[in-house]
């Protein structure tokens, strides 16, 4: 760096990227080094890197243990929680047994109702009656037989209507 004074973006950059480029340089000059030092005593390097490896090992193991004894209990805690939150506790089965009585004597009951029902005829209802035919006030005069002729139909369709109606 010659000049630090310097506030061009262009040195700046260049600055920036001659910073990098010397990081990664030595990195490799460390990287190397190590590399050297590993190659004279590989044997006691692998050792050490067995009983790390395997303290590791025992340490995560203890832990997933602690973890799954912890979790199932999490779990069925929960799952008792919200059976008590919902009065859900469906695992007695003496309460199972008297809903299920409870459930056997309402169907019974209905079964009876049913039945009972079934044997009573439907009722029909009566018909309704027509009210009589209101006679009509009229200043002409028109034979007595063309005005009675219908009366006596009505009427006779009346008798043979009602003998039906009593039979019931």
């Amino acid at each position: 760096m010659s000049n630090d004074n310097s506030d061009k973006p262009s040195d700046i950059a260049r600055n920036i990227w001659l910073a990098g480029l010397g990081a990664y340089g030595k990195a490799i000059r460390d990287a190397q080094g190590k590399l050297e030092e590993a190659a004279k005593e590989p044997p006691r390097l692998f050792r050490e890197l067995v009983e790390k490896g395997s303290r590791l090992e025992d340490e995560v193991r203890d832990s997933l243990s602690s973890i799954r004894r912890t979790s199932s209990l999490s779990v069925e805690e929960r799952i008792g929680r919200v059976r008590d939150t919902f009065h859900l506790n469906l695992g007695r089965s003496d309460e199972i047994e008297a809903i299920n009585a409870r459930l056997d004597a309402l169907e019974s009951k209905l079964d009876s109702l049913v039945a009972s029902l079934a044997k009573k005829p439907a009722r029909k209802r009566a018909a309704a009656k027509k009210p009589p035919a209101k006679k009509k006030a009229t200043g002409s005069k028109t034979t007595p037989a063309r005005k009675k002729a219908p009366a006596r139909k009505k009427a006779a369709a009346r008798k043979s209507t009602t003998p039906a109606r009593k039979r019931r």
